[in-house]
């Protein structure tokens, strides 16, 4: 409200709320509020409109009606807004007998809505002795400034677009192209006789007459003036932003965890000290997945369950029980007794809760970062989506992929431990199934970001994903996850320029990503530089958005440490002894398997 009518909105409030029915296709939602108004008259009072509004749409989804109709006296008079007045009633007058409709509808190109305004004004004539009431002259300037508003829709809308993508920190890096990223013309170095000015999203230098001004509206309201290239114009209009309204706005942050609900009673074997110590864990979707697994090849005797599952389920536990196992032998002797007591069928469950456990975490969300949460620290060059007529007139150009400061050392450690060799390793299959599981998505994969393409190196649903495949690095989210080496959380990719047009959201409609840091040690010593590198990611990935509790933050963190750890440690028993380690029989087959197989899966 405050963006279609400015200052001429005071505030407003919602009183009610009711959801449909499951059955109800067409009902969607009934509201009671609340608008305050700056009067019609210079010399009026301020004016409030207490109406109920009901949404309804087609089951087509092409088209919805939202009506809005003024409550009788009595039945907005308990209203908070209305008990708020107080003494000052006499300064408010009530808008009454007032009814407007709002048609949405979409047009025949399917890319334009079509909205129509119809308002009506019809007295009663009934006195009321609750206040003054607007008059009849101040009602009609009222509808008029309504419908004046639904005009101010569009910019609305376009100025949240821009507000919800990701912008460059101009002061976290220096660019210098030395021509514009538009029209390719040449910036003179001493004498500036092309102005340019640099791009507010992109981060590049255009000139002038290849950028635009335009209004940003971030998600707290505040609205501000942006110089945007032609082509970051073009990329935020091609975005889908269908599906905005159905999570939190903002920049990307986890949540607080939920209220623990109590557990029902179990009885556990206590025969064990181990699992008598390590009972008091909560339990996760993670520790209950890799509970599951553990029971599952430790209690079947059955043929189904292998000796290389076994093997796999308990290498994962053991990494990630070392992951939090400090230099006392103390703690190291727990863990041991717990992965005898999980072998030897004694609660592998409770085995499952140590090692999942996050209590030690720090508690404080500010803790959990995301990379590019409010401001993007490099530059990107936009994706330049063309329609048919003018790709037919000109060639598609290449998207270029960002590629971050560490590039050199990444390449040189994916080199030194052969890790395109180390894909469809059983270990890292475990760490992706509990990934999913701890996120509730259907997609789990562990990727690895080389030179050119991207590798899928493990996935939960092989039937999904095709393992040991790539895809070109510009197609995928990885190619913005490797300039940072924290999280990478996006909820709406197909409405974010980086993304929208890349194969995993065009292709498999996924709109969901989430990656955790996978590293190795750096193989360079130089000076300062950290001692592990990123070079790949694990990933979780869904068609529907998902948001992030802190817990979920720092078991991902510990099953991508895990992953990194299990990926170091087979990585170089395949490069001690590549013809006889299992990994050099299955790349034999894999080879013969993919040139049969035809064009490569899409890879995240």
């Amino acid at each position: 409200m405050e963006g279609l009518y400015d200052d001429a909105f005071i505030a407003g409030s919602v009183a009610y709320v009711e959801r449909p029915h499951e059955n109800d296709q067409e009902f969607k939602q009934l509201a009671v509020k609340t608008s305050n108004f700056v009067h019609s008259k210079i010399l009026g009072k301020n004016e409030q409109w207490c109406f109920g509004e009901t949404l309804r749409s087609k089951p087509e989804g092409d088209s919805f009606t939202i009506t809005q109709s003024s409550l009788e006296a009595d039945q907005s008079q308990s209203l908070p807004a209305r008990l708020a007045l107080k003494d000052t009633k006499r300064r408010v007058a009530q808008l009454r007998d007032v009814s407007t409709a709002y048609l949405v509808e979409r047009t025949t190109d399917t890319q334009r809505l079509r909205i129509t305004f119809h308002a009506l004004y019809k007295p009663e004539g009934t006195p009321t002795k609750d206040g003054p009431v607007v008059t009849r002259r101040a009602a009609r300037a009222r509808l008029l400034r309504l419908a004046r508003g639904t005009s101010e829709l569009s910019q609305v809308v376009r100025r949240r677009r821009f507000g919800v993508q990701v912008f460059a920190d101009h002061s976290a890096f220096h660019i210098r192209n030395p021509r514009c990223t538009c029209c390719t013309r040449k910036f003179t170095p001493i004498i500036n006789l092309i102005p340019r000015t640099r791009c507010y999203l992109c981060g590049y230098y255009v000139c002038v007459s290849c950028s635009s001004s335009e209004k940003m509206e971030t998600y707290n309201g505040r609205v501000a003036t942006i110089m945007v290239c032609i082509r970051c114009v073009k990329s935020v209009a091609a975005c889908n932003f269908d599906h905005m309204l159905s999570v939190r706005p903002g920049p990307e942050r986890v949540l607080g965890d939920e209220a623990s609900t109590p557990q029902s009673a179990r009885t556990f074997d206590t025969s064990s000290t181990a699992t008598s110590e390590f009972s008091g864990f909560s339990e996760s979707s993670s520790s209950q997945k890799l509970g599951d697994l553990l029971t599952q090849v430790v209690c079947d005797d059955s043929d189904q369950v292998t000796l290389g599952q076994r093997r796999a389920a308990f290498l994962v536990l053991e990494q990630l029980l070392l992951i939090d196992q400090k230099e006392a032998q103390v703690q190291a002797d727990k863990n041991a007794e717990l992965l005898s007591a999980a072998s030897e069928r004694q609660q592998p469950t409770e085995a499952a809760k140590r090692a999942m456990d996050v209590s030690k975490c720090r508690k404080d969300l500010d803790a959990c970062k995301f990379a590019s949460a409010d401001s993007r620290p490099y530059p990107m060059m936009p994706a330049l989506i063309q329609n048919e007529e003018e790709s037919k007139e000109v060639e598609l150009e290449p998207i270029i992929y960002p590629i971050p400061a560490n590039e050199d050392e990444r390449l040189a450690a994916i080199e030194h431990f052969r890790l395109h060799d180390v894909a469809n390793v059983p270990e890292l299959n475990v760490i992706c199934s509990l990934a999913a599981a701890e996120m509730k998505a259907p997609h789990s994969v562990i990727t690895l970001v080389e030179r050119d393409v991207v590798t899928l190196l493990a996935t939960n649903a092989p039937e999904y994903w095709d393992v040991g495949t790539g895809n070109p690095r510009e197609q995928t989210f990885c190619q913005h996850f490797v300039m940072d080496d924290k999280p990478l959380l996006v909820r709406h990719a197909e409405a974010d320029m980086r993304f929208y047009h890349i194969a995993p959201v065009t292709m498999r409609s996924l709109r969901f990503y989430a990656g955790f840091p996978v590293s190795v040690p750096c193989v360079s010593k130089t000076p300062g530089q950290p001692e592990r590198v990123v070079i790949g990611a694990l990933c979780c990935l869904d068609e529907k958005p998902h948001e992030m509790t802190r817990s979920q933050y720092w078991r991902l963190m510990k099953l991508a440490d895990a992953a990194s750890n299990i990926l170091e440690r087979t990585a170089k028993e395949y490069i001690a002894d590549p013809e006889n380690h299992p990994l050099g029989q299955n790349r034999t087959r894999g080879q013969t398997f993919a040139e049969g197989k035809g064009a490569a899966m899409v890879t995240c």
